[in-house]
């Protein structure tokens, strides 16, 4: 919908993300591509579940349940390997591995791909706009990460 109320998107979708960076992905049928926000298609259908783009990634998931991340092409530039994933923050990302049934742990990669804070964290909170992080470890301990990922 634009400001006045006027319905921009022509039909309904299974799911229509956040409009980021021009872009919104949407779910049709059982596959998630993204848009524009007027309704034209900028990367087809090729996805189980799709995020909003945070300096040119989306996280985006295949058949199997895992995450990788997308650029504005379609092309997956960090290969699908994580249980979850949140879009960027910075130069860094959020992401989980599952280690058992009822546990995820948490870490940070980076743009090209390379972990810079271990998957070990309990939990990590998104970053500040300085890029600090808050992280808890498995003995229940809070540390910060920088914007590196570093202690």
């Amino acid at each position: 919908m634009d400001k006045t109320g006027k319905l921009l998107l022509p039909k309904f979708y299974k799911y229509l993300g956040f409009v980021s960076e021009g872009m919104v992905a949407f779910q049709a049928d059982s596959l998630a591509g993204f848009m524009t926000p007027l309704g034209q298609a900028l990367i087809k259908p090729a996805f189980h579940f799709a995020k909003e783009f945070k300096g040119g990634l989306a996280p985006v998931m295949d058949a199997k349940g895992l995450w990788g991340y997308t650029d504005k092409t379609g092309k997956v530039v960090i290969p699908f390997q994580f249980n979850g994933a949140e879009p960027f923050e910075g130069q860094l990302a959020r992401v989980t591995q599952k280690q058992s049934a009822s546990q995820s742990l948490w870490g940070l990669v980076d743009r090209k791909g390379t972990i810079q804070a271990p998957i070990t964290y309990k939990s990590l909170f998104a970053a500040n706009d300085q890029g600090i992080r808050v992280a808890s470890t498995l003995e229940y301990n809070e540390i910060l990460l920088n914007a590196q990922g570093s202690p």
